[in-house]
């Protein structure tokens, strides 16, 4: 917390970290073990010159041994009177060893402050007479957790009632945060009812948040404007605070023309009926037709890309192309190929040059029907012969012409293999006749 106070600049003497050292003490304790081992009094009264006001004198007719350590190491004694924490006292101290550069431990660098504690150093600064500004960083820190911080506890409101003025900024924002949250219904019964019974057990404290009653304007209507329920009064039917009956612990709303006065039951069905009619307005968004408003546009309906066509059961629409029929498997049925790829393959088949007069013969084919589009379907018969209205030839119908061809090819063969033999023998006999004229 040093980093959130700070001394104002002006010269200080040479001799300021050099001894004599001091010794607190706070309404008689002894606190020397909870500060820091050394603390030069030139700097403490440099930084603070209320503490000459609480130097103790010199003792007199002190042991020898006492006085022998008394002039090696000299100590002043300093009485603080008025009601200053231990803990707040530290982080001054520190403040000042950390601005006037003197060695300091560890433990006095402290960066996380407690709420507890800053409301402790700000009642220190201010008992020692320290510039306010000093204090800025810490003050914004305590307003800050009372404006966006959690509900204010009993504790914390008692410690800060007894550490400022009825009228200071702090006091004013502790109280601020009770009735907020208090209105808002924040705290538990018990939490409510602990701080209602420390407001209403002094007069001064009740007197000061009767004061700071809501006085709204009137309304726009011209009528006047309802008057805020004290929480002292509306809570505390009685002095001890003490009471079972729910109707008299009405909250206030502050809506935007004033304050009215409402119990939980009645905030609680006017959620219900709010819920109700939300939910009405959600319906619209729906996409159920019984739940449209009638203000609500019809949805416009998308049209498919092809017209639907109506099965067994099931709704599709027509692709572009019909798709492909279902043809056997070769080793059942060979189906023959179609007209234009008789023209592919017999010209492919004259480039090569093999089979010249296959693709001769599939040259001379009738060229097929332009108009032909229906491809061959289940309706061949194993036998060979097609249905009515299909003239495409298969390759059973082919069958016979083949093995005309191979018989003729046969034939052939044995025509040339005669020839063969017979000149074999002409010229074997003619052989013998030109020995036989030698």
């Amino acid at each position: 917390m040093p980093f959130m106070l700070g001394f104002p600049p002006k010269p200080h003497s040479v001799d300021l970290l050099s001894p004599p050292h001091v010794v607190f003490g706070i309404c008689g304790v002894n606190v020397f073990t909870k500060l820091p081992s050394r603390i030069p009094y030139n700097m403490v009264v440099h930084y603070a010159p209320k503490f000459k006001e609480w130097v103790l004198p010199q003792p007199q007719n002190l042991p020898k041994s006492a006085a022998h350590r008394a002039l090696r190491q000299p100590y002043v004694g300093i009485n603080i009177l008025e009601n200053i924490d231990v803990e707040a006292l530290r982080w001054i101290i520190c403040t000042m060893l950390e601005q006037s550069g003197a060695n300091m431990s560890t433990r006095c660098f402290g960066t996380t402050p407690d709420f507890y504690t800053a409301i402790k150093v700000l009642r220190a600064w201010t008992v020692l007479d320290l510039p306010v500004a000093g204090t800025d960083s810490i003050r914004t820190y305590v307003l800050m957790e009372l404006v966006t911080g959690p509900p204010i506890s009993a504790d914390k409101l008692a410690l800060i009632w007894d550490n400022f003025d009825r009228f200071s900024d702090v006091v004013l924002q502790a109280a601020d945060n009770f009735i907020e949250h208090h209105t808002a219904g924040s705290y538990m019964e018990r939490e409510s009812t602990e701080i209602l019974v420390y407001i209403a057990s002094d007069q001064d404290r009740r007197d000061f948040f009767t004061s700071l009653r809501y006085d709204p304007p009137a309304n726009e209507s011209g009528g006047d404007a309802v008057e805020a329920l004290d929480p002292v009064e509306t809570a505390l039917s009685t002095h001890s605070g003490i009471t079972n009956d729910p109707e008299p612990k009405a909250k206030t709303i502050h809506e935007k023309h004033g304050t009215r006065k409402v119990t939980p039951s009645d905030k609680k069905a006017r959620e219900r009926k709010d819920s109700i009619a939300m939910k009405k307005r959600l319906s619209r968004h729906t996409s159920t037709e019984g739940l449209r408003s009638v203000y609500d546009k019809e949805p416009q309906k998308q049209e498919p890309p092809f017209p639907p066509i109506h099965g067994e059961g099931k709704i599709y629409n027509e692709p572009t192309h019909p798709p492909e029929p279902y043809l056997p498997k070769a080793g059942l049925l060979k189906v023959a190929p179609k007209p234009d790829d008789l023209n592919v393959m017999s010209t492919l088949l004259g480039l090569f040059g093999k089979g010249k007069d296959q693709a001769k013969r599939r040259s001379q084919t009738p060229p097929a029907d332009p108009t032909f589009q229906k491809p061959i379907g289940l309706g061949i018969a194993l036998d060979g012969k097609l249905p009515a209205g299909d003239e495409m030839p298969t390759q059973l119908e082919r069958k016979p012409r083949s093995e005309q061809r191979r018989k003729e090819r046969r034939a052939s063969l044995k025509s040339s293999s005669s020839l063969r033999s017979e000149r074999d023998e002409e010229s074997k006999y003619a052989g013998y006749e030109s020995e036989v004229e030698k």
